[in-house]
Parts: structure tokens; sequence; C-alpha cells
């Protein structure tokens, strides 16, 4: 299943996949603080933020 969404991700989102890190920054330039990164059972976590 991994393969396949990285492959969905190269063709339709450009092929970048993102650090926890560079999602803070990204957020942080969008006036919010990301507060966590929660894992699923799926290859996909999800990211919460909040506004600042």
């Amino acid at each position: 299943m991994a393969k396949i969404i990285d492959l969905e991700m190269l063709l339709t989102a450009g092929g970048r996949e993102r650090t926890a890190g560079e999602f803070a920054a990204l957020f942080a330039n969008a006036g919010f603080e990301m507060t966590r990164v929660v894992p699923t059972r799926s290859p996909l976590s999800v990211i919460e933020a909040r506004p600042v």
C-alpha cells in the first residue's frame, strides 16, 4: 500500500515528502503552530496544528 501512495504522490503532488520539522516550518509561515503528529495504522499520519 505504501508504494501505491508513493506513486500517487509522485503523480499528483510533485513527489515531495516532508519531515515533521518541514511541516512545522510550513505551518509557522502560515500562522499556525504544529501541536503533534499522530501515527495511524495506515502508512499515513494525522498532523495537528492550531492558529497562533
